[in-house]
């Protein structure tokens, strides 16, 4: 009887190894970029949700919610690399530059709860393709400007306390 075994060139292991590569080095830079707008989030006093943090349909938090992966791994890697972040809030500093949010691709809420520079551009959103609501609590955004910015993002529930619903 015949014995077959599996027989590699060395251009197919250096294929396979440099599809790896490009794999990790992408997932890689997904979860640098996450981690680098959490870190600006941080600075202006702002907080974040991860996605394991979410309420439940209930309305209810999670008790107890662990992150996922090993601990081990987490403490080395961090969470960007497990788990995306989904929500943020912002309600410490005068907001006025939004641009740094493009890094968190995965962002589905946004609160701002607190005062938006008049000059503060909200079209940089329009790259949060997962945004679902925005929050525009205290911010100071008047009729005019809460027109534009529906216009700009035409996908999203936005709610503002000062103005009348």
């Amino acid at each position: 009887m015949r014995r077959h075994s599996f027989r590699y060139s060395l251009s197919a292991l250096i294929f396979a190894t440099s599809l790896l590569a490009v794999f990790l080095g992408l997932y890689a830079n997904r979860a640098r970029k996450q981690s680098r707008g959490v870190a600006w989030v941080l600075s202006q006093g702002g907080h974040v949700t991860y996605v394991y943090e979410e309420p439940l349909p209930d309305g209810s938090y999670p008790i107890n919610a662990r992150p996922p992966g090993p601990d081990w791994l987490r403490r080395i890697l961090g969470i960007d690399y497990f788990s995306p972040v989904t929500g943020v809030i912002l309600d410490r500093d005068e907001i006025k530059d939004l641009k740094p949010l493009a890094d968190l691709p995965n962002l589905r809420s946004l609160a701002l709860m607190n005062y938006v520079s008049p000059n503060t551009d909200f079209a940089s959103l329009r790259r949060l393709k997962n945004l679902e609501t925005l929050d525009l609590g205290y911010t100071g955004i008047g009729p005019d400007r809460m027109q534009t910015i529906e216009q700009v993002l035409p996908q999203c529930r936005i709610t503002n306390h000062e103005l009348p619903n």
